[in-house]
């Protein structure tokens, strides 16, 4: 189990490397605002049956902390967050096969804001394997979310941080979650994402 979650680690350190740069990627410049809350979340382990990552953050690839873990049906998600940007990757049967990350707006004028407590950026992908399904994630200075479709209908079974979760409403099968350190703030962006 060590191995396979050290794996995990590697594999979404290496790709969320490789993806900066991307749309609203505000380098390392200085803000003008305060460092973004989700920094401040402590690490959580990978697994609930694996042992917790580092204490110190920066020994996790590429200075990735992992934040939140979710378990839907048999598919796995591990929320980080590194440097300026939220990532995520989901695991099926061992194997990664959704990994996307995307910036945190470094202004309040930048990025989306149909939604409380933005602006935002989104990033979205298909699953790489396995049954058809695809995963939308959004990074806020405060908080970040997933909305994960699949093909089937599957349960929420676990979750490790400050996660709050839902079903949507509209009756289609999926899962929508928000991670951030304020449960009222997680919960008015879960009312808007899942009616």
């Amino acid at each position: 189990m060590r191995f396979r979650t050290a794996a995990v680690l590697v594999t979404s350190g290496f790709f969320l490397s490789a993806c900066t740069g991307g749309a609203g990627d505000s380098g390392s410049s200085a803000r003008s605002t305060p460092p973004p809350a989700l920094q401040g979340l402590p690490a959580v382990g990978i697994s609930p049956q694996a042992s917790p990552p580092p204490a110190d953050p920066s020994e996790a690839p590429n200075g990735l902390k992992p934040v939140a873990n979710l378990q839907y049906g048999d598919d796995y998600f591990v929320l980080y967050t590194g440097g300026d940007m939220c990532g995520l990757t989901v695991v099926r049967n061992g194997q990664p096969v959704i990994q996307i990350d995307t910036n945190w707006p470094s202004k309040s004028n930048e990025g989306a804001s149909d939604l409380p407590d933005g602006p935002y950026h989104s990033a979205s992908s298909n699953a790489t394997a396995g049954p058809t399904s695809w995963a939308v994630l959004r990074c806020a200075r405060d908080w970040m979310s997933i909305e994960f479709q699949p093909r089937q209908n599957a349960k929420l079974s676990n979750t490790t941080g400050p996660v709050s979760a839902a079903t949507p409403t509209s009756g289609a099968d999926g899962l929508v979650a928000v991670i951030g350190p304020e449960q009222q703030t997680r919960q008015r962006i879960l009312s808007k994402l899942s009616s």
